[in-house]
């Protein structure tokens, strides 16, 4: 969008709760090695600039297939348990999922706490915006878990 948007970007004010595309991080290591692995060349640009060559959707979908790994290996690791709620199963991975708590995505978002009745994996984002054709994090913000806010 930057790219898109010029100069009149600058200025822009936004949050997002994960690191975009290249911003250090284990979690982005790891995501690196897989592009390695599929293109057989290594990923060169610069984080944050129009060069960025996935945008923020490509993390969040990371995650989400990272968050469903991590369900199913609470699940093989509680066999016992699981095979009688149903093995590998929507409502089993949602009961694994459940029991998370400050499970930290390889530093690619905030850490993941799931419960039953709350389904709120973080109350932290953080604040970016645009300078001189850059996204740049001004901080990051943490709310209390709050249940009255549950719904909004």
């Amino acid at each position: 969008m930057i790219k898109l948007i010029g100069k009149d970007a600058d200025g822009v004010i936004a949050t997002t709760p994960h690191v975009y595309y290249g911003e250090p991080s284990a979690g982005m290591t790891k995501i690196f090695d897989a592009l390695r692995r599929f293109y057989n060349k290594q990923p060169e640009f610069t984080w944050g600039t129009t060069q960025t060559p996935f945008i923020a959707s490509y993390i969040r979908g990371w995650l989400n297939v990272y968050l469903l790994k991590k369900g199913l290996e609470i699940i093989v690791d509680n066999w016992s348990t699981y095979s009688r709620l149903g093995g590998f199963s929507g409502p089993s991975v949602r009961s694994a999922l459940e029991t998370l708590r400050n499970w930290d995505p390889d530093g690619l978002a905030p850490v993941v706490t799931l419960a039953r009745d709350d389904h709120r994996p973080s109350t932290t984002t953080r604040i970016v915006t645009v300078r001189d054709g850059r996204i740049t994090v001004v901080k990051s913000v943490t709310v209390e878990r709050r249940k009255d806010w549950l719904g909004f």
